[in-house]
C-alpha cells in the first residue's frame, strides 16, 4: 500500500519535485566549498531532474540562493546553471535522481533514453558576472599557509603543484613537514597522504624526530634514553590532534583509486608519493598523461594537489630543469607549478647538514620565487636559510 506522502510526492509536478529537493540542500556558504555546492544543485535540477535552463535558474532564485552567504548574483546563477547543462549524462540519470532515467516529464515511461543534445558553449558574460561577484565579496585566489619555511610556495586549492628531487634529496621530509605545518596553522585543512613510497608509520617516526630532535636511527631500534623517551611523548602529544585530519590511501595505487577521491570530499590536500608510481600501462608516457589528467578533474573539484615527481639522473656538474622531470612534458603542461629541491652552492648530498634551495621552474598563476633553505638531514627538518648580509663600509650603525 502506497504512503499518503508518497502519493502526494508522485502527483507533485518535476518543477515543484526539483523545489522541495531544493529546499532541503544545504546552502552554499562561502569559505566552506560554496562553489561546488552550488553548481551540484544546479547539475540535480538540469540533468537528475530535466529542467529547461529558465526553469533551474527560477528554483535556483526563489527556493535556494536566498539561503547561501553570500547570495549569489543573477550572472552567477545562469553561469551555473549553463555549465551544469554541458556536464555529460543524459537527462534523469544523475546518481542519487529523484526522477527514474525512463520517466519522462508528463510521467509516461520509455524504454531507451533519447541520446544527450551536443553540449553548448558557455556565456562569457556569466563569467564576468562571476569574477566581479568574486572581487565584490574578497574572494581571491588562495595558497595554503603552512607558515615558515614555506612561505609564497605556490600551492592550494584547484592547483597541481610538483615536486621533483633526486633520490635521498629528502622531497618526502620536505612535504611531511609542510603538510603538519599546514595543519597546525590552519584548523579547517584536511590532508589525504597517498604514499606509494613507505608507510605512514615510517612517515610518522621522521615527524616525531623532527619535532622531538631525537634521532631518526634511535627511534627506529627503539634505543632511546628515559629523557629522549620523554621528548618523543611530548612530540607525540603535539602531533595527535592533527592526525584527525589526516586520511591515509591504501594500496593499490592506481590512477582508479585516485578517480575514487572524486566522491570523498572537497576542499583538501592530496599528497602524492610519488607521481609515477600510479601510471600504470606499459607506456610510462601515456600513464603519467592519465596520471595529471586525473589530477586536474581533482584540482577543477577545489582539490590542492601536491605531488612529488621523480627526475632524470644527472652527471656530476650538471643542473636539474624542467626537463628533468621523468615525463617531463605531460608533467609541464598540466601542473600549475613546478619546483626542484637541489643542492646549493658547495653541498654535497650526503652532508649532515646542507644549503639548499626550492628551485621555481613554472609558476602558471604568478612569479617564479625560489625558496633558500638549510636541511638537517639526521633532524628531519628543513628550517630559513641564514642570510648572510655583506655590511660595506659605508653602512653605519
Amino acid at each position: 500500500m502506497m504512503l499518503y506522502s508518497e502519493q502526494m510526492t508522485n502527483q507533485m509536478s518535476v518543477v515543484d519535485r526539483a523545489r522541495l529537493y531544493v529546499s532541503k540542500c544545504e546552502p552554499a556558504i562561502s569559505g566552506e566549498n560554496g562553489h561546488g555546492k552550488f553548481f551540484n544543485v544546479a547539475c540535480k535540477l538540469v540533468i537528475g531532474f530535466g529542467l529547461s535552463r529558465e526553469e533551474a535558474i527560477d528554483v535556483i532564485t526563489n527556493d535556494y540562493n536566498s539561503r547561501c552567504e553570500p547570495p549569489f548574483s543573477d550572472y552567477e546563477i545562469a553561469h551555473k546553471i549553463d555549465d551544469a547543462i554541458k556536464q555529460p549524462g543524459e537527462r534523469g540519470e544523475l546518481a542519487g535522481s529523484d526522477v527514474a532515467p525512463w520517466e519522462r516529464r508528463n510521467g509516461t515511461s520509455h524504454q531507451a533514453v533519447a541520446p544527450a543534445k551536443p553540449a553548448p558553449l558557455s556565456h562569457p558574460v556569466g563569467m564576468l558576472g562571476e569574477l566581479i561577484g568574486k572581487l565584490y565579496r574578497g574572494e581571491g585566489d588562495i595558497l595554503y599557509d603552512a607558515g615558515d619555511p614555506f612561505d609564497g610556495f605556490e600551492c592550494g586549492p584547484g592547483k597541481i603543484t610538483i615536486l621533483g628531487a633526486p633520490p635521498g634529496a629528502g622531497k618526502t621530509a620536505l612535504v611531511m613537514q609542510y603538510v603538519f605545518s599546514l595543519l597546525e596553522n590552519d584548523s579547517k585543512a584536511r590532508v589525504v597522504i597517498a604514499n606509494a613510497e613507505m608507510t605512514f608509520e615510517v612517515l610518522l617516526r621522521r615527524e616525531l624526530t623532527r619535532r622531538s630532535q631525537v634521532s631518526g636511527g634511535k627511534l627506529r631500534f627503539a634505543n632511546v634514553t628515559p629523557d629522549e623517551l620523554k621528548r618523543v611523548e611530548e612530540a607525540a602529544e603535539a602531533i595527535q590532534p592533527l592526525l584527525d585530519r589526516i586520511e591515509i590511501m591504501e594500496p593499490p595505487y592506481t590512477t582508479e583509486a585516485l578517480c575514487g577521491l572524486l566522491t570523498g570530499g572537497r576542499n583538501r590536500l592530496l599528497v602524492i608519493d610519488y607521481l609515477q608510481k600510479f601510471a600504470g600501462g606499459d607506456d610510462p608516457r601515456v600513464g603519467v598523461n592519465n596520471v595529471m589528467g586525473t589530477l586536474r578533474t581533482l584540482a577543477m573539484d577545489d582539490w590542492g594537489i601536491l605531488a612529488l615527481s621523480s627526475v632524470t639522473r644527472v652527471k656530476k656538474g650538471e643542473q636539474l630543469s624542467m626537463s628533468s622531470f621523468k615525463e617531463s612534458g605531460e608533467i609541464e603542461f598540466n601542473a600549475d607549478a613546478c619546483y626542484l629541491l637541489k643542492d646549493k652552492g658547495e653541498s654535497e648530498s650526503d652532508e649532515r647538514v646542507r644549503e639548499v634551495v626550492l628551485n621555481a621552474v613554472k609558476n602558471r598563476h604568478g612569479e617564479m620565487n625560489d625558496i633558500d633553505l638549510v636541511f638537517d638531514k639526521p633532524q628531519m627538518t628543513f628550517s630559513s636559510a641564514i642570510k648572510k648580509w655583506d655590511f660595506g663600509e659605508e653602512n653605519e650603525f
